[in-house]
């Protein structure tokens, strides 16, 4: 988008260090920083803010301060967009998932289907109307090259899980191997699941205050 967009100024954000420190474009600049611990910019600091694929990364109660501190640093007038997948997969055949999902939510306290969340705490956030589609989107190489890629993130993202599932009794190895058994078999059955595209335009007035 930068090299596409060359006037405006970017800035990207990551818990991690993982933007390029040399080669990139003059108009992007990376800062370290969690979202959940205060991000380190003044209020109002920009036109855009973007934020997707925390389904993992946030528990149901980080969701609401995610949300207001990305609000906070987005301008009256601005957009926040939101791109996230609900973990739940069509076509899926006889693999279930339910008993991981219900870990996550009774003993960690997050929320593997979070579209029904974020479209509450988007309308408790502010007045502004909430706007969403979805899309559907194959899961491996059935798919072509956007499905292929797609399976790469499930299992990258998958296998970020390895110490919250090491609390069920699952081995890290185990775990490995049942994350590719399942990408195996969506892909045999061209399974997909929908990814959800929120945004709102953050309000001029007091409405949100």
């Amino acid at each position: 988008m930068a090299t596409e967009h060359q006037r405006p100024q970017f800035v990207g954000v990551d818990i991690a260090p993982l933007y390029p420190s040399e080669i990139h474009p003059t108009n992007v600049k990376f800062r370290q920083a969690n979202v959940l611990s205060g991000l380190p910019f003044e209020d109002e600091t920009f036109d855009f803010v973007y934020m997707r694929f925390m389904t993992f990364a946030f528990t149901i109660n980080d969701w609401e301060r995610a949300l207001k501190e990305i609000s906070r640093v987005t301008k009256k007038g601005g957009y926040i967009e939101l791109m996230e997948t609900d973990f739940k997969w069509y076509n899926e055949g006889p693999f279930k998932k339910s008993s991981i999902g219900d870990f996550l939510r009774t003993q960690k306290n997050m929320d593997v289907v979070t579209s029904p969340l974020i479209t509450k705490l988007l309308t408790k956030l502010c007045s502004s109307e909430i706007n969403h589609n979805e899309r559907k989107i194959a899961i491996g190489e059935w798919g072509g090259k956007l499905g292929k890629l797609y399976r790469e993130l499930y299992g990258w993202g998958s296998r970020n899980l390895r110490k919250v599932i090491s609390d069920i009794g699952v081995n890290e190895k185990g775990w490995d191997e049942t994350v590719e058994t399942c990408l195996n078999r969506l892909n045999e059955r061209q399974a997909y699941d929908m990814i959800h595209r929120f945004w709102i335009v953050k309000p001029s007035g007091n409405e949100d205050e």
